[in-house]
Order: C-alpha cells, then structure tokens, then sequence
C-alpha cells in the first residue's frame, strides 16, 4: 500500500520514526519511503493487510460487524486476536511507546486472521525512559513516573475513564492503551460499544460512572476478564502481565482471581458450575451470567 503525503506533517514524521524503530509480527510493516524533491511530494509504502479492519462500523449507533464473519468474532477467534493484541502491546510499551488510538479501525488482519496494528499518528515515544532502570510490565503498569501524559489524544469512545475528567491531569498513556484494547475486546465479542451516546459530555459521564451491561450470555472467563480490564480505576486495572496470565487467555478453568502462571491450555470445551463461582465476580456481571 503507497500512500502520499504532501506536506509532510508532524504526525507523519512521527509514525515514520516509530515503525523504522519498531519490528513485530503484528504490526504493520514499513517498506519503503520515497523521497521525491521533484513533486515535493513523500511516498509512505506500507505491508498489505487484505481483509482491512477487524470490525467495520456498520451504523451510526455504534455497531460493528466481522469482515471475516458477518457478525460478532466466536471467543476463540477473539481470544487469538486479543492475545496477539497483549503481546504487541506489550512489546510497545517495553520500547516506551503507547499507541494512544486504539481502535477496530486501526487493527487489520490478514486473510489468515492475524493482526496488524496500524496508525502511530498520536503515539507517544517516551525516549527519557531508555536511560532509567529497566523495570517489568507490572511495574511499568503501575509506574508513576513512567508513561505519564496530561493531554488527551485518540478517539472519544475509546478513552478510558481517567482521560474523561474535567481536567485530566496526570494518567499513564500505558494504563490507557489497555483501556482501549479492552473496549476493542467488548467489540469483538458483542459487536457494540460499551458506553455509546452522540453527546460528548454524556459519554465522559458514561465511561467514567456507568458499568457496561453486556448484551448477551458469554462464558464466566471471559465475563471475569472484561470485568477486570474494565475498572474505573487505573490502579485496579489488569497489567498486561496479568491479562497474558489470565484463564481466557490461557484456555483454562476459572478459579480463584483468574490469574494463572501456569502454561497449562486445552482446547477441550470448558464446563464450569456458576453456582460455585459467586465470589469471583460482582453481583452484576453474576446476575448477567445467570440470563
């Protein structure tokens, strides 16, 4: 895919620099870049991604359907995205980069159903971070120091509740990143938004106060991790770390937070008793698992 750009802006040059930087089997690649100084004009050759975006926004209202399906993704579909989501997300935010506009439209897939990651117009580049102490992906989740911005950049459904106050102040831009994605995860599964309105100031109020409801039956571990990653509080939020490590991800039984460091997975179906599991969610999420 050639793109050309003229004049070259700031966003640009930055996406340029982060891709030349960057190398993943789930990000779009950087080929080529063409200079021509007799049109003025800069050509951007990026990979080919065929099937385009994951979820295509169908109506106004917010609802979102499946190139590759028709409709909604199966869990199963959705969880070898989703992990590939964490592992690039990871990988970013280890090479002091937060993406800032995580979205449907900007993760593609390939015919074989692997993502790329698209669009680092907004990301952020923390380049001081390179001569501190490395730290692990736990610390660097709940790091106050590292990753932190003031400004809000991305797009208004996908902010994260920390981005929707009055006056934002300090938030880490990592924290939000698995906002986003977690947003992307609910898209995935339910074809919808969790917090929808055409008023920006009612969907700031939405994201920051409201619990989502999800639309229909999932399973109790996927029901736990949307749960997790969607807390109010950056703070309680799931680190990737904890993400990677939990039982829908790792095709595991529910038991106790979710988490497991064990590298046990099965791909037999998963029968779990609801009655036994009341401690392990709020008396909401239970309530909708019992529909």
């Amino acid at each position: 895919m050639c793109a050309c750009v003229q004049p070259v802006a700031e966003e640009v040059l930055q996406e340029i620099e982060i891709l030349k930087y960057l190398q993943h089997k789930n990000l779009v690649k950087l080929c080529e870049i063409i200079d021509d100084p007799t049109s003025k004009h800069l050509y951007i050759i990026m990979e080919y991604v065929p099937a385009g975006p994951i979820m295509i926004r169908e109506s106004a209202n917010g609802n979102f359907i499946s190139r590759l399906t028709g409709g909604v993704l199966l869990e199963s579909m959705a969880s070898k995205i989703f992990k590939d989501l964490m592992s690039v997300l990871e990988y970013l935010h280890i090479n002091h980069i937060a993406h800032r506009d995580l979205k449907p439209d900007n993760l593609l897939v390939d015919y074989n159903g692997t993502l790329k990651v698209s669009d680092f117009g907004v990301s952020n580049h923390f380049s001081d971070e390179k001569r501190k102490k490395a730290v692990n992906m736990r610390q660097l989740s709940r790091s106050k120091s590292r990753g932190v911005v003031n400004s809000t950049e991305g797009t208004f459904a996908f902010y994260s509740p920390e981005m929707c106050r009055e006056n934002s102040g300090a938030y880490s831009a990592y924290m939000s990143d698995v906002w986003a994605a977690s947003v992307c995860l609910w898209i995935f599964v339910f074809g919808t938004l969790p917090f929808y309105s055409a008023d920006i100031v009612d969907l700031f109020s939405m994201i920051r106060l409201h619990n989502p409801v999800m639309p229909h039956r999932v399973s109790p571990e996927l029901a736990h991790l949307l749960e997790k990653i969607l807390q109010k509080d950056q703070d309680q939020r799931l680190s990737i770390h904890d993400i990677q490590n939990h039982c829908w991800l790792k095709r595991c039984p529910l038991k106790g937070n979710g988490i497991s460091s064990d590298d046990f997975e099965t791909d037999d179906d998963l029968d779990t008793n609801l009655d036994d599991m009341t401690s392990l969610f709020s008396p909401r999420v239970y309530a909708s698992l019992k529909r």
